[in-house]
């Protein structure tokens, strides 16, 4: 995992936010992003694919860049 150190010397990570992660053109960009050094993923997904996200959660990981999934609809305010 890459990081780095800001200006307070706290260390800060770098994270692409990728909205319907779990197929189709999300899940292609996400997984590019896997491969760049020291960015990791973070995805929205409406949940309708669940085992895409699970494969493309195991491929990001594989790749050595972090994964975190959230479930839920990025057009709404609740999230």
């Amino acid at each position: 995992m890459t990081a780095h150190a800001s200006s307070n010397g706290a260390m800060r990570q770098h994270w692409a936010v990728i909205l319907g992660a779990s197929v189709g053109t999300g899940a292609a960009i996400a997984r590019e992003v896997a491969t760049r050094p020291g960015l990791h993923v973070f995805g929205m997904h409406r949940g309708h694919h669940p085992d895409e996200a699970a494969a493309l959660e195991r491929d990001v990981k594989a790749l050595g860049a972090e994964c975190a999934l959230h479930l839920g609809d990025a057009g709404t305010h609740a999230g």
